[in-house]
């Protein structure tokens, strides 16, 4: 029998919690294993979570980049669940190394297909996600390769990479690792050190 993949669901609206609950329970293979309104309280869900799908625009005010962080200290990958009106909040997801994203309004068997893939450690990288990072000024300073950055484009123009192995001399294998690539190299290691850090002293002074 297949492992199942226990899922979570960062989002402080109960309607869009009810709806993702209801969605994922007819998926087979995935168990929704907690909802609740803030990273925070992830610690607070037992067993576990593989995955955690996360809104990016919270009420708490916090950024997608410290959640993405929080979500992967607890062991767990994370994936965007969102509107991915801001591309702002899409580059802070991905700086932070996020796997991609799904939006909530994407049918119930596209979500459930994102999350096996990020549960297997597989990048969702549709045009949302990848324009946010075409978009941003800095990505021609992260060594990506000319082929990666072709990639990068015609994901973000909206192509996909079904469709990008047929007319390229590209493998489907290779792009797969290309994406994989695009993803290491956008992620701020200076950054999610410095949050690691923060994280550490501020327990350390919890605790003393």
């Amino acid at each position: 029998m297949a492992e199942r993949i226990a899922v979570a669901l960062v989002d402080d609206n109960p309607l869009i919690a009810d709806g993702f609950r209801s969605v994922v329970a007819d998926s087979a293979g995935i168990d929704v294993v907690g909802t609740v309104a803030s990273a925070e309280e992830l610690a607070t869900i037992n067993p576990r979570p593989d995955v955690v799908a996360f809104d990016l625009l919270l009420e708490d005010g916090s950024a997608p980049f410290d959640n993405v962080a929080m979500i992967h200290s607890h062991g767990a990958r994370a994936l965007a669940f969102s509107s991915a009106q801001d591309r702002s909040l899409v580059q802070q997801a991905a700086r932070a190394g996020a796997y991609g994203l799904v939006r909530k309004s994407s049918p119930a068997a596209t979500i459930a297909a994102a999350i096996r893939a990020v549960a297997a450690g597989t990048e969702v990288f549709g045009a949302d996600w990848a324009a946010a990072i075409d978009t941003d000024p800095h990505v021609v300073d992260i060594g990506l390769t000319e082929r990666q950055l072709a990639v990068l484009a015609a994901l973000a123009s909206g192509e996909t990479l079904e469709a990008l192995a047929e007319r390229s001399a590209a493998t489907r294998a290779e792009l797969d690792e290309d994406v994989s690539a695009i993803r290491l190299a956008y992620v701020d290691e200076d950054g999610l050190a410095a949050h690691a850090e923060l994280r550490s002293n501020g327990e350390e002074g919890i605790r003393s």
